[in-house]
């Protein structure tokens, strides 16, 4: 670990995770997603102090679709990346059908740990769909849906998302 990136967990009262940021790895139980959602309020908390690269357009054709396939326009795509240039977060945004789409790639010594994605109406502002996804080593740990309810690991759609996910995180990152 780099003195500064201690000094920030030291700084923001993460002390405890402090042995995430040496290479251990994340188990596959409960502590592990706590463990994650750490890292995740550490990058959102930093994300200001990051460096951020901002696409729209067709700088960010088909990046985001829909359930159906359908690509979203108006997208804007941002980029989060810390003093040594590693990508940290990216976030794309859009409205398709009055509905806000915005999904989240948080990473984490390059690799893909934790996706968001969250539907907002956008007149009444409600929340149509908030899920979210967390990854160990490219491969999907935990889903939570909407009513966050673990979607089960053995169910076909848990599969298709596992054989996706991860790999669409590492492309995005390498396309930024």
């Amino acid at each position: 670990m780099r003195p500064e990136e201690l000094m920030q967990l030291v700084k923001s009262g993460f002390l405890f995770i402090a042995l995430l940021f040496s290479g251990h790895c994340f188990s596959q139980d409960s502590s592990s997603t706590t463990a994650i959602d750490s890292v995740v309020d550490l990058i959102r908390d930093d994300a200001p102090a990051f460096h951020k690269i901002t696409r729209t357009g067709a700088d960010t054709a088909s990046v985001l679709a829909d359930h159906d396939n359908l690509y979203i326009t108006g997208e804007q795509k941002c980029i989060y990346t810390d003093q040594n240039d590693e990508v940290k977060l990216i976030t794309v945004r859009g409205i398709y059908s009055g509905i806000e789409k915005t999904v989240s790639w948080y990473y984490h010594n390059g690799e893909l740990i934790y996706s968001e994605q969250k539907w907002q109406d956008v007149e009444s502002g409600h929340i149509t769909d908030h899920e979210r996804f967390y990854l160990q080593h490219g491969q999907l740990m935990v889903w939570l849906d909407k009513s966050e309810k673990a979607v089960a690991t053995s169910s076909a759609m848990f599969q298709e998302m596992n054989s996706r996910l991860g790999a669409y995180g590492e492309e995005l990152r390498k396309r930024r």
